[in-house]
């Protein structure tokens, strides 16, 4: 993303508060929502932002980073850092990958079908360095979800699991370089711990 001849980092998507219960599970995935720091992450340079624009040190993750593809498509990513202090001496160093803006004029499907081919969900810690959370395409599947998400906490004794995010399956990724705090309607997320 260029301004003014001038590089600007996109900020992480924000998404606005709700259920996944109350959404058509046609126009619908909720990925699981894991307790992570949110970053924006430039593949070609290797700078990486936090949610709220500061720099972030790579080098904890500069293991997991170096496994991301690296072409056009994965440019930019929006990824989830794991490891201290969100879950000290659990998936230190470990990254989760979120999307795609690069490729944010594609719809969340056709963009999660290009993660999936790159990168394997996992739901099971400890995580490898890489992954995506796993994604629920049906709300009946979510209090199934939900369960094995409080076991997986509960197995750790640590949050690593937090709730859904529920993106609509036509969304675009909109570019924001203005306002960290902005949300997005086309994302909703429902924490239950």
């Amino acid at each position: 993303m260029y301004i003014n001849n001038t590089q600007r980092f996109p900020y992480p998507l924000r998404p606005e508060k709700g259920t996944g219960y109350r959404f058509d599970a046609d126009a619908f995935a909720f990925e699981c929502k894991a307790n992570e720091a949110r970053a924006m992450y430039h593949n070609p340079t290797g700078h990486m932002i936090s949610r709220h624009g500061n720099p972030v040190d790579t080098t904890p993750y500069k293991e997991a980073l170096s496994r991301l593809p690296k072409t056009d498509m994965w440019e930019w990513v929006d990824i989830g850092l794991f490891g201290s202090p969100r879950t000290p001496g659990l998936n230190e160093g470990v990254i989760m990958v979120i999307d795609l803006p690069a490729i944010g004029e594609l719809p969340y499907h056709d963009r999660h079908r290009i993660m999936r081919e790159y990168i394997p969900p996992e739901f099971n810690a400890p995580f490898p360095h890489v992954f995506r959370a796993p994604v629920v395409y049906n709300n009946c599947g979510l209090a199934h979800a939900r369960e094995q998400m409080l076991l997986e906490n509960e197995k750790w004794g640590v949050t690593i699991w937090e709730g859904f995010v529920g993106k609509r399956l036509t969304s675009p990724y909109p570019i924001n370089t203005t306002n960290p705090n902005k949300t997005t309607n086309y994302w909703y997320k429902e924490r239950f711990v």
